[in-house]
Formats: C-alpha cells, sequence, structure tokens
C-alpha cells in the first residue's frame, strides 16, 4: 500500500492542524470539506499558507483543495476522516461509490463503532475493492484552529494513540505504514478497543451535565474543568470509567482505566485521583463550550455513551450512570439519544455472543 497521496475529510481542529503537521513532514495532502462547512476553508485560501505554532512550528502551503468527493477520492492513498461522528454515516455513504483497490480510510478517531459503519454501508453499497478500514482512538493532538485565521495552535502532540484495523489480522501490516504518518502510534487488537479506549465520553459528559446552567450563562467565560470539575464532580466521572470497563472487559474488550491510558498520551502530569490530573493539566485548561450544542454532548453522548450502553443492555449489564446522564443528555438537548445514538445493530453486531463478535473483528466474516 503507498502512502503518496493523502486525503483528509474534515477541516475543523483537528483536520487543519493534520493538514499543516504533514505537509510539514513533506506529505502530499488534499483536504475536503462537507459542503455546509466549506466556509472552514476560506481562511487558508485567502491566505494560501497555514501557520502551525506551539509543539511544532512551521508555515506550509496549503494542502490541495477539492470540492469534488469523485476527484477527492480518485488520486488518495489513504484517507483520514476527521470529522464529528454524526457525519460517518453520511461520509461512508458519499465516498462508497468511488473507493478503490488498495485504499485505506482511517477514521480518526472512529468513536465507537466507527469502521464498523462503514464496512455495513460499504457492503449495502456492493463495494467490491480491495480497501482497509482502521480507526483511531483519538486525534493525533490536542489543538485549536486561531479564529478566522490560517493558522492552528497545537497544545500537544500526543505521545501515544492506539489504531486497529478492520479486520484485525491486518493490524501489524497496516501499523508499519501508519507509522510512517504518526510514530505515536501503537496497536490495539480491534476497532472495538479504540472505541472503547475513547476518554472524551469519560471526561466531557459528566461536566457538562453538571454544569449546564453554568454554561449557557457564562457563553464561554467558563473554564470548563478548572470550574466544572470538583472533587466530588471528579468521583462521578471516575465511577462513569468503572462501567465502562465492566461493559468493555465483559465483552472481552480490553479497557484500559482512563487515568493509566491519559498518562501514556501526555495530556496530564499526574494520575494519583480524577480531581488531581485534571486540576493539574497543562491541556484541559481551555475556556468554553459557548454553549450546550457542543460535541461533549452531541458527539460524546449519542456515538460514545450510547453504544456502551447497547452492549452493556445486550449483554444484561447494568450501567445506571450511563442510563442516567444519556437520559439527562436528552432531555437538555431535545432529542432522544437513546433512538438516535450508535447502537450494536448500526455495527451489523446484533445478536452476536462476544465470542462471535471477537471472531467477526479479526476475520471480517459474520
Amino acid at each position: 500500500m503507498k502512502i503518496d497521496n493523502l486525503l483528509i475529510i474534515g477541516a475543523g481542529h483537528g483536520g487543519y492542524t493534520a493538514a499543516a503537521d504533514l505537509l510539514l513532514s513533506g506529505c502530499n495532502v488534499t483536504i475536503y470539506e462537507l459542503p455546509e462547512y466549506q466556509r472552514n476553508l476560506f481562511p487558508m485560501m485567502k491566505t494560501g499558507r497555514i501557520k502551525l505554532t506551539g509543539e511544532k512550528q512551521g508555515i506550509v502551503n496549503i494542502p490541495h483543495i477539492e470540492v469534488q468527493i469523485e476527484n477527492a477520492m480518485r488520486k488518495a492513498d489513504i484517507v483520514l476522516i476527521m470529522t464529528h461522528a454524526k457525519a460517518h454515516q453520511r461520509i461512508a455513504e458519499m465516498i462508497a461509490p468511488f473507493v478503490k483497490d488498495d485504499q485505506a480510510i482511517v477514521l480518526v478517531p472512529g468513536y465507537t463503532g466507527g469502521a464498523l459503519i462503514f464496512e455495513k454501508i460499504f457492503k449495502r453499497y456492493g463495494v467490491n475493492k480491495r480497501y482497509l478500514l482502521a480507526e483511531t482512538n483519538t486525534l493525533p493532538y490536542a489543538s485549536r484552529k486561531i479564529t478566522e485565521e490560517s493558522a492552528v495552535h497545537m497544545k500537544l502532540y500526543l505521545k501515544q494513540m492506539l489504531l486497529a484495523t478492520f479486520p484485525a489480522k491486518y493490524n501489524q501490516q497496516f501499523l508499519t505504514i501508519f507509522q510512517q504518518l504518526y510514530p505515536n502510534t501503537v496497536l490495539a487488537a480491534n476497532v472495538l478497543e479504540t472505541g472503547f479506549n475513547n476518554g472524551n465520553p469519560v471526561l466531557n459528559v459528566v461536566p457538562s451535565i453538571f454544569n449546564a446552567g453554568r454554561i449557557e450563562y457564562a457563553k464561554g467565560e467558563y473554564y470548563h474543568f478548572q470550574e466544572g470539575v470538583s472533587p466530588s464532580v471528579a468521583k462521578v466521572m471516575e465511577q462513569v470509567d468503572d462501567e465502562r470497563m465492566l461493559v468493555g472487559n465483559s465483552l472481552g474488550i480490553r479497557s484500559i482505566p482512563y487515568l493509566e491510558r491519559v498518562m501514556q498520551t501526555g495530556y496530564v502530569l499526574t494520575n494519583e485521583s480524577w480531581y488531581d490530573m485534571i486540576a493539574t493539566s497543562p491541556h484541559l485548561s481551555a475556556k468554553g463550550p459557548e454553549t450546550l450544542e457542543h460535541r461533549y454532548l452531541t458527539e460524546d453522548v449519542p456515538y460514545g455513551l450510547v453504544p456502551w450502553y447497547d452492549f452493556a443492555q445486550g449483554h444484561k449489564l447494568a450501567v445506571p450512570l450511563m442510563t442516567s446522564l444519556i437520559h439527562l443528555a436528552s432531555a437538555l438537548m431535545g432529542e432522544d439519544y437513546f433512538q438516535t445514538g450508535r447502537k450494536m445493530v448500526d455495527m451489523g453486531l446484533e445478536g452476536m455472543t462476544p465470542v462471535e463478535i471477537q471472531e467477526f473483528l479479526v476475520n471480517g466474516v459474520r
């Protein structure tokens, strides 16, 4: 598999940073954004440059910008999907007619079951090319675009992120390729292990719900983790993490304790306790969110907590805190996430035992 031409789908914080980082590394990069978000591309189109500051620094010429997905897919060796998880199904349907032999499609990250969503849709569309699906458990960076500028600040290049392919029998083969782009990558056993080790649903949802009134009142003049996570709130986050591990480990999916995994990324300075981990982190210090209409709820609940809850339901495991958080988020946002969130049936896993799921993840044959 070649890595001569990279396609990034998504021009948010992650996509912008990846474009600058990979261009700085000498890669040939094309970027595509969904039509309704193409305004994200205007600052780079205006200046012709992207400025990268922070842990990595430099100024690069902008990537090739493609507005037709067919053209973007035609020359791509590796496609990096760096969008809100809500867009996964739509993007899979958009690119399915244009997938080609020996092409890798990587969800960065996949949340829970992202690669399986793509596989199910590709099968429905009759895609018969020799493609490879993969996903990570996180973005490679902690970064922020600078508003209205063609610039991005990389606060952190993660020391480690997890990668798995679907099917997992290609894990080692693809790792050696992907590490040419991201040397900080290590293998997960499969694409559910990446999903169960995405830290965002545990980190973001509890303080967002417990501080909903503060978020709406402050309109961004609020330090979410420093103000929103007290020792008592941190206790709830820890118990939600316990529920996550209960579900994952019951399925035979290695679910690393959050405090252990987050130290491996470089995000925090200590993991003595949940409260100390957050209070002392130099990378959990940004202001906001400005509104509840934010990925902390619109992404981390339906594509993080809901699939974990659905796996628990399917295997008769009690997860009372997750259940309560989904109910509360649904009430706050006026959307029934139990209905609209990602579930086992969406991933093609309905009715399967843990052993059958494991075999499917490795071999890709149900």
